[in-house]
């Protein structure tokens, strides 16, 4: 059954009309947003049809006032949504129609309220990012990854129209070959903001609705801090165990050895601090040229070392 396409769909809201009374309006976004329900079903496991049929008996209960909004709730779920490589954000942008003033027009992450009907606040997102993503292909990468990939970043509580509202926020770090699809997938309310981690930390706090930035921004900063480490790590040189350190120890005195051998017709080498730290240079030139020369410090200690076994002042 391809619900993008709208095959299928009428059926469905036929059914649900006969349950509720109530013509439902089969306009795109309706569809969209079917689809988005399909998506959805697919990844909880459940049958599309059942599951979609009564979504829209839900939604026909709340527009002839026979039920509470469904979305009515004191918990909400959101996700940020990343690429490592890219080191972007996929964020939406509120419109000026959003029903609470304070927030149009500002950053947001993906998400939602958590329905009545959500078993958890990871169900919840789920279902939101089945109905907010519109690309088809989008939507089956953001929900497989929120399956494999998704993480609990933490709560954000806040008050809202005087209401306590505690918001899970997770984290879907989306691969780079799926990456492209996916921040070019445009929303079905609002509008998408894809935003560099520079980017984002250089905005004001203000620029955010529902505090996120107050877990978007140390996340990113996390993100950043791990990379320079990494960076680093991988550009650390080799530290040799102190049994290999002795080994490269016990070469270099003995190169020195045959050095002072070689000049036992002159004055006791011993005292040519420059000459021995110039023969001990070169053999670790030769010897460790792509490990043991990039550890400044480790040579340097070594090189004291060796002053003081030889006597050398």
């Amino acid at each position: 059954m391809n619900m993008e396409d709208g095959e299928c769909l009428e059926s469905i809201v036929e059914e649900a009309e006969q349950n509720e009374g109530k013509e439902v309006d089969t306009s795109p976004n309706l569809k969209k947003q079917v689809a988005g329900w399909k998506e959805e079903a697919e990844w909880l496991g459940v049958y599309s049809a059942e599951y979609i049929s009564s979504k829209l008996a839900k939604r026909i209960l709340y527009e002839t006032g026979k039920e509470e909004h469904a979305e009515d709730t004191n918990r909400g779920a959101a996700a940020v949504i990343y690429n490592k490589e890219t080191k972007e954000v996929y964020l939406e942008l509120k419109p000026y129609t959003y029903p609470i003033p304070e927030v149009q027009g500002k950053l947001a992450l993906p998400g939602g309220h958590v329905d009545t009907t959500d078993s958890s606040s990871l169900d919840a997102l789920a279902r939101e990012l089945g109905e907010e993503v519109a690309d088809r292909k989008a939507r089956k990468i953001i929900l497989s990854r929120l399956h494999s990939n998704g993480k609990y970043l933490g709560e954000i509580v806040e008050c809202i129209d005087g209401k306590i509202i505690t918001t899970d926020v997770y984290t879907i770090e989306v691969p780079l070959e799926e990456w492209h699809i996916f921040k070019n997938s445009e929303l079905t309310e609002g509008t998408k903001q894809v935003l560099t981690y520079n980017e984002i930390i250089s905005m004001p706090n203000s620029s955010f609705a529902f505090f996120y930035e107050t877990k978007l921004k140390p996340f990113i900063a996390n993100e950043i801090r791990q990379e320079k480490a990494q960076l680093a790590q991988s550009r650390a040189p080799h530290h040799f165990t102190s049994n290999q350190i002795s080994t490269i120890n016990n070469f270099g005195y003995q190169q020195l050895e045959n050095v002072n051998s070689n000049f036992s017709h002159q004055s006791p080498i011993i005292s040519n601090s420059s000459t021995h730290l110039s023969v001990y240079n070169n053999f670790l030139n030769q010897k460790y040229s792509n490990t043991w020369l990039i550890d400044g410090n480790t040579r340097a200690a070594n090189k004291k070392s060796l002053q003081q076994h030889l006597n050398i002042q």
